[in-house]
């Protein structure tokens, strides 16, 4: 099961269960207020998570292969 859309009206502690749950891999991008974060998921884990748009560790996850830059 993929998540995909708005999913603006559930708490976000509910769609991390629910990433934990359905072992989610990916990309959550989380945006308010004119803040944007990013939440990377393997298998449900949450692997790395940044609300900075130059973020030099999320290319050196990448390189490392922990997570997918294209997401």
């Amino acid at each position: 099961m993929a998540l995909t859309g708005n999913i603006e009206s559930f708490p976000i502690a509910e769609v991390l269960r629910l990433a934990a749950r359905s072992r989610q891999s990916g990309l959550l991008r989380v945006e308010s207020g004119g803040a944007q974060g990013r939440i990377y998921f393997s298998g449900g884990q949450l692997t790395y998570a940044t609300s900075r748009d130059d973020d030099s560790l999320s290319d050196d996850l990448a390189a490392a292969g922990l997570i997918d830059p294209h997401l």
